[in-house]
C-alpha cells in the first residue's frame, strides 16, 4: 500500500505542476494496481488526452462512488462538447471545485474578455458576463471544421452501421452534438423508411425464388402493401420513440441521470431508427434462409429473429442511456430490460384478453415489424 500511496501522491503532484504525461503514467500504474481507486481515476481524467478517454475515467469514478459530484459535473461538461472542440477540455474545468486542484487553477492569470472587458478565472473558456468565447481560434479552420461536421452528420449510415456491430462510440457518442427534436423526428422517419425498403427487398427475393413468374401479377398488391406498411411502421416507430423516451427518461432521472431531455430523446430516436434498420436486415436474412433452406421450421426462424431483435433492442437502449446519462452499466441494462420486458408482457396480455378482431390488428402491427411485405 505504501508504494500505491506514493505513486498516487506523485501522480497528483505531477498533475498540479502541469506535467501531464508524467502524471498519466503514474496514475495509470495506480489504477492498474487498484482499479477501484476513486482519486486516481478522477485525477487521470484531468491529464489524459481525448474527450472519450476523459469520459471513461469519470465513469470509472462514478462506478466506485455514484455520488461523486465532481465526476458528474465533468461528464455533464464533456457531453456537450462537439467534435473538434477537445481543447476546451484540456484544463479540466470540472476539477475547479476539487479542493486539491484549487491552488493550481488559481495560479492561472485572469483572462479579460475582448468583447465586454470583464475579468474571468484563468481556467474559464467563456466569459461569465457575456458568454463570449475566451479562446483564441482560427476562424477559417473553424469554418472548415463546421463544414466537415455538417457533411459527416448529413447521413445516418455511420450510426446504423455501428449499431449493427454494437459499436456504441460510433453509433451514439458522435451524435450527441446534433441533438434536436426536429432531427429526432427525421431520424425515426428515415429509419422506418430504410427498414421498410429492406422488408420490400425481402419480399422481392421471396417472390423471385418461389414464384418467378408471379412478380408481374402481384406487383400492384406488393406496392400497396408496401405503402400501407410504411404508414403503419412510421406511426408505430414515432409512438414507440415517444413512449420509450418518456419512460426511460423518467427512470434515468430517478437514478441520477444527467442528460438533458433534448439529448435523451434524440439518442433514443437514433436507437429506434437503428433498431428498425436492423429489423429490416434481419428480415432479408430470414427470407434468404427460408428460400435456401426450405426445411427449416418457420417457427424456429420466428423465435430466432425475435430473440435477436430483443437482444438488439435491450443493447441499443442501454447504449443510448449510457451516452446520454453516463449511468452505471447495470442501471442502463436494467432500465432497458425492464422497459422492453414490460412491453412484451403488456402485448401478450392484450393478445389474451382482447376480442379476435383487435387481436388481429395487434398481430398485424407485430407482423409489419418482424415479417417481410407479402402480396
Amino acid at each position: 500500500m505504501a508504494k500505491l500511496d506514493r505513486l498516487l501522491e506523485e501522480g497528483i503532484a505531477a498533475a498540479q505542476a502541469d506535467y501531464k504525461e508524467q502524471s498519466e503514467q503514474l496514475l495509470k500504474q495506480v489504477v492498474n494496481m487498484d482499479p477501484g481507486n476513486e482519486q486516481a481515476w478522477l485525477w487521470l481524467s484531468a491529464v489524459v488526452e481525448g474527450i472519450e478517454e476523459k469520459k471513461e475515467c469519470l465513469r470509472r469514478v462514478i462506478e466506485v462512488n455514484p455520488y461523486n459530484s465532481t465526476a458528474r459535473s465533468g461528464l455533464r461538461y464533456l457531453s456537450h462538447l462537439r467534435e473538434g472542440y477537445e481543447y476546451m477540455a484540456n484544463r479540466a474545468p470540472w476539477m475547479a471545485t476539487h479542493e486539491e486542484f484549487e491552488s493550481t487553477l488559481s495560479d492561472i492569470p485572469e483572462r479579460p474578455c475582448l468583447r465586454c472587458g470583464a475579468s474571468n478565472p484563468g481556467w474559464a473558456y467563456t466569459c461569465n458576463n457575456c458568454q463570449a468565447s475566451l479562446e483564441s481560434m482560427d476562424v477559417k479552420e473553424m469554418v472548415r471544421e463546421e463544414i466537415r461536421r455538417q457533411q459527416a452528420s448529413s447521413s445516418l449510415f455511420r450510426p446504423w452501421a455501428s449499431a449493427i456491430f454494437l459499436d456504441s462510440k460510433q453509433a451514439f457518442a458522435p451524435e450527441v452534438s446534433l441533438a434536436s427534436y426536429a432531427r429526432s423526428v427525421m431520424v425515426v422517419t428515415l429509419g422506418a423508411i430504410a427498414g421498410n425498403l429492406l422488408r420490400l427487398l425481402a419480399a422481392v427475393i421471396l417472390i423471385a425464388f418461389t414464384g418467378p413468374g408471379q412478380f408481374g401479377p402481384v406487383s400492384g398488391r406488393l406496392m400497396t402493401a408496401f405503402i400501407t406498411d410504411q404508414a403503419l411502421l412510421l406511426l408505430g416507430a414515432l409512438a414507440v420513440w415517444g413512449l420509450l423516451g418518456v419512460v426511460t427518461r423518467t427512470l434515468a432521472a430517478s437514478m441520477g441521470g444527467m442528460g438533458y431531455p433534448r439529448m435523451h430523446f434524440y439518442l433514443m430516436a437514433v436507437a429506434v431508427s437503428a433498431w428498425t434498420s436492423v429489423a429490416g436486415l434481419v428480415t432479408v436474412i430470414w427470407t434468404a434462409i427460408a428460400v435456401l433452406a426450405p426445411g427449416v421450421s418457420p417457427a424456429l426462424l420466428v423465435a430466432l429473429a425475435s430473440g435477436l431483435l430483443m437482444f438488439y433492442a435491450v443493447t441499443l437502449v442501454g447504449e443510448a442511456l449510457h451516452a446520454a446519462h453516463g449511468l452505471l452499466p447495470l442501471q442502463e441494462t436494467g432500465i432497458a430490460g425492464v422497459v422492453l420486458m414490460t412491453a412484451v408482457v403488456i402485448y401478450s396480455g392484450l393478445m389474451a384478453i382482447l376480442p379476435l378482431g383487435m387481436q388481429m390488428a395487434l398481430f398485424r402491427v407485430l407482423q409489419v415489424v418482424l415479417m417481410p411485405v407479402l402480396p
